[in-house]
């Protein structure tokens, strides 16, 4: 039985006993205990109806690993000394409506990398005796991004890093894309028109032996383009293990962004299906 339904059925006793006893005093303690029940409601209900909450615009995007802080605007037409201002994802509920404006934080706690619907806060209002109590919400849920955590990379010994790359290895070189010591080979991207002054081994002859149009091959190094990352989410071994990758793909990212960039791309199990289909 909660404290208002024991102190109404309480006060009610007394009043009885002091009717069918005939015992004066007790009309004392029953005639009390309703009227404090009664104005108890009354406060209640009347400080529920003027209270307003207003849920700020809380930040887009979090990264993983950090509360999401909600601020919260409180007015009240009357002082609530036992109100709080709650979320089902807080630790602790925040005190609020002890005066008839205030602003209060509320932190969520960590979420999961993705995109989240957090729910509207809510204000509790009690009476200091705990006899009646009321909830007023806020307006609307807000969305949140949560971005990977980012890990340093280390470099492995020997190994080349960003600008260093380019000043041991030379131009033409990786363009501090820590790929390795060894340059990658030049590969063939497409043909081009005959420039003055390019070799004779990027000549295309077999073109120009059909067509006696004199046509180069353009060539590319392998290492000069921006490095790929490839996230593979295809049958994780569980969530966690997901997370991880996809916090060392975000590393290297942002690792390799500053000197090169990057280029990421997600391979999944859906994405693949739709590729089929498409060939198919």
């Amino acid at each position: 039985m909660t404290a208002a339904r024991a102190t109404l059925a309480l006060a009610v006793a007394l009043v009885l006993a002091a009717v069918v006893f005939e015992t004066t005093p007790l009309y004392v303690p029953g005639v009390a205990l309703l009227i404090a029940y009664a104005a108890a409601r009354l406060w209640v209900w009347l400080a529920a109806r003027g209270a307003r909450i207003e849920q700020r615009p809380a930040p887009r995007a979090v990264i993983e690993g950090e509360e999401h802080p909600l601020d919260v605007l409180v007015r009240t037409a009357l002082p609530i000394p036992a109100g709080t201002v709650t979320h089902p994802l807080a630790a602790t509920p925040v005190p609020a409506g002890q005066t008839p404006s205030m602003r209060v934080r509320v932190g969520v706690r960590p979420l999961r990398r993705g995109w989240h619907h957090v729910d509207p806060v809510t204000l509790h209002i009690r009476d200091p005796l705990r006899l009646a109590a009321a909830e007023v919400r806020a307006s609307e849920a807000q969305r949140v991004l949560v971005l990977p955590r980012i890990e340093p990379v280390v470099i492995a010994p020997g190994g080349l890093d960003g600008a260093e790359a380019r000043t041991r290895m030379g131009a033409g070189t990786p363009r501090g894309d820590g790929v390795g010591k060894r340059p990658l080979p030049s590969e063939m991207d497409g043909l081009r028109s005959y420039r003055p002054g390019s070799p004779a081994s990027r000549i295309h002859w077999p073109i120009l032996a059909r067509s006696g149009e004199l046509v180069e091959r353009r060539l590319v190094g392998g290492a000069d383009a921006s490095p790929v990352v490839v996230l593979d989410a295809e049958n994780p071994e569980d969530a966690e293990a997901l997370d991880r990758a996809v916090r060392a793909a975000a590393s290297l990212c942002r690792h390799l962004a500053p000197t090169a960039g990057c280029t990421g791309r997600r391979v999944a199990a859906e994405s693949r299906l739709r590729a089929s289909g498409r060939a198919a």
